[in-house]
């Protein structure tokens, strides 16, 4: 047996190769990202109905969906920072417990002030959600199988699906006196608390534990994954997972400054933009869907958003085959992106309700392809020590986005034309996002862990 380690934690995971093991972490993860997708979603569903509730200006709206942001800004700096330095399972864990504390009292809210620092502090547990979790399952897959986690973006639609059914099924079949947000986030709460206990006893990360140079917890993981995975003992003992003093990376002591070091300044400040107009141009949609499409009833609303969502999922795995040929990460977001600025300006252009459909599903099509693409580049870009830091910085930069966008729709909203002056600045961001893309570098052939 070798005394010198001579596979990276990548390389030992595609020896291992793909099973039982990864296939359940998919699972658990994508019902993270669906987690993420679903609140934002039912943040813009609780704020159309308050409205008739406490009787809220826009503006009002903007603010409470902007106090929610925030909290998701802080959250995207803790989790991140606390995952690299702690590890990831600490975040992954923990950052549900506010989620699921806060919602309940979010349903008890006796008025807008209590609502929003409930949505400050659930923002703060749901960017953990996203933060996290694509690091998370990109550490445990195998590079050979790098699609999956393309393909874990698809969980967005489902989320944003979920939840629009769950909001039909209530507006439907709700004879109680109260009202139809409560009791949608009552069922959200069931599926958090659900999610929570879930993750207990889940592992955390060989490549953390290589980072770290934790030879018996590196050895120990990965000989639980080739067994879960159905390889013998046998099997297992080849494997040969051996670490030394060498093999632990020596953490730097400011992380985020190494960020914008020389050989990833690039990356950081061109990921940066990206991810800042991406949600400056996507939150509102989102968020304020059910506004922009007031001219409709509220169970036609819930069923578009619900058609909406649900056309996401397949972009995703086209995404995800996309991206590992010849077309490479880079051309396909840069596509779905310039695609997404095409079919919001058509969205603005519509006003019959089947075209409004049709443009509002295809966007969510191409935002969720790209979503896909932009986070298996993200986690690619950066060594392991650093992974989550920098994911925790670029989604704060998103956050900011998510921040400034709703503020800026709820004033908006509250103005003549100012529905359609919205939807063209959200165009006119991904369309700065797109040529932002193309100046990125191509990270399909070194995806390693």
């Amino acid at each position: 047996m070798s005394s010198q380690p001579t596979l990276t934690a990548a390389q030992y995971l595609d020896k291992i190769g793909w099973g039982k093991y990864q296939k359940l972490k998919f699972i658990q993860c994508g019902f993270a990202w669906t987690n993420s997708q679903l609140w934002v979603i039912l943040i813009g569903i609780t704020l159309t109905n308050i409205g008739h509730e406490w009787n809220i200006s826009n503006s009002a709206r903007g603010f409470i969906g902007t106090l929610f942001q925030i909290g998701m800004l802080f959250g995207s700096i803790i989790w991140g920072y606390l995952a690299d330095k702690y590890g990831r399972m600490f975040s992954f864990k923990k950052s549900l417990i506010p989620v699921v504390i806060f919602s309940m009292f979010m349903i008890l809210s006796s008025s807008p002030v209590m609502l929003a620092i409930c949505g400050f502090i659930i923002g703060i547990g749901v960017a953990g959600e996203l933060v996290v979790s694509g690091v998370v399952f990109k550490e445990f897959c195998p590079p050979k199988n790098s699609g999956f986690v393309t393909a874990l973006s698809s969980f967005f639609g489902m989320g944003g699906a979920f939840i629009a059914l769950i909001s039909i099924c209530v507006e439907l079949f709700n004879t109680s006196a109260i009202a139809n947000w409560r009791l949608i986030i009552l069922f959200i709460f069931f599926y958090d608390l659900i999610m929570f206990i879930l993750r207990i006893d889940m592992d955390d990360t060989p490549s953390y534990y290589f980072a770290k140079g934790n030879k018996e917890k590196f050895e120990e993981i990965l000989k639980k994954i080739a067994l879960t995975n159905g390889k013998s003992e046998n099997e297992v003992a080849l494997i040969d997972p051996i670490l030394n003093e060498n093999t632990n990376l020596k953490r730097k002591s400011n992380s985020y400054k190494m960020l914008f070091q020389k050989e990833h300044r690039r990356a950081s400040l061109l990921l940066t933009v990206i991810y800042f107009t991406k949600m400056f141009g996507y939150a509102n949609l989102l968020m304020f869907m059910p506004r922009f499409l007031s001219d409709y009833s509220t169970l036609t609303r819930y069923i578009a958003i619900f058609i909406q969502q649900l056309s996401g999922i397949p972009g995703t795995f086209l995404a995800a085959y996309l991206v590992n040929t010849k077309f490479g990460r880079i051309k396909t977001l840069a596509m779905c992106e310039f695609s997404a600025a095409l079919f919001v300006f058509l969205f603005l252009l519509s006003s019959n309700v089947v075209l409004v459909v049709l443009c509002t599903s295809l966007t969510s099509l191409v935002v969720l392809m790209g979503y896909g693409c932009l986070y298996t580049v993200t986690p690619e870009s950066y060594p392991t020590e650093i992974r989550n830091t920098a994911s925790g910085w670029l989604f704060s930069a998103m956050r900011i986005g998510g921040i400034i966008s709703p503020t800026i729709t709820g004033v908006l909203l509250d103005t003549p034309g100012g529905k359609e002056i919205a939807l063209a600045i959200y165009s006119v961001s991904f369309l700065v996002d797109t040529t932002c893309v193309l100046f990125l570098k191509d990270t399909r052939t070194t995806n390693a862990n």
